[in-house]
């Protein structure tokens, strides 16, 4: 949570966090560049994004949209919530990366935005909520990205102890709630 702007980080690929906005009447973006959006950073990717406007594939319908200014991944702005490619026809043009490789998201111009965009996120961040996030090993990139810029409060909603545990040792006195079951946190009261 950041002064004045609400921004949701997610490692999923699904479009979990952009149904539910949308279900709640709540507008949502995939970058900080549309104001009076909460913002939905996926750098990762997402079954809805893909590669089109990448690859310079014709576009003349409008049907793909930028997920941000100067992003050259998009999503298809007529449907947002669902997969472009459901029936598998070009699984290649799919934008869903699997976390690991450390080099990528300083190589990638695209994921250099969206992890810029997260940076800016966290810089101005007076309380960071992390939800059922595991912190994966072979994600190591993300667990050093997040401790160094992390700088405000903490909490953490994961059943895994071992889970709670990579936590303590990444954020330490940051942490200022733990629990165990969403359910029973404070945003899934409302």
């Amino acid at each position: 949570m950041s002064r004045g702007r609400n921004t949701i980080v997610s490692f999923n690929w699904d479009v979990v966090a952009e149904t539910a906005l949308t279900e709640a009447g709540v507008p949502w973006s995939y970058s900080l560049s549309a104001p009076a959006t909460i913002a939905v950073l996926k750098p990762h990717g997402s079954i809805n994004w893909n590669r089109y406007l990448r690859e310079n594939l014709r576009n003349e319908s409008g049907l793909w949209r930028p997920i941000g200014f100067g992003s050259r991944l998009s999503y298809p702005a007529e449907t947002p919530l669902k997969n472009p490619d459901q029936q598998g026809i070009s699984p290649d043009l799919n934008y869903m990366l699997f976390p690991g490789d450390p080099d990528l998201p300083e190589q990638d111009e695209d994921l250099r935005r969206i992890w810029s965009d997260i940076e800016s996120t966290l810089a101005a961040s007076d309380k960071v909520v992390f939800v059922g996030y595991s912190l994966p090993d072979y994600d190591a990139f993300a667990s050093r990205f997040m401790s160094n810029y992390v700088s405000g409060e903490v909490e953490v909603y994961n059943p895994s102890s071992q889970d709670q545990q990579k936590y303590r040792s990444l954020f330490g006195r940051l942490i200022v709630r733990e629990g165990r079951e969403f359910s029973s946190c404070p945003y899934a009261q409302g």
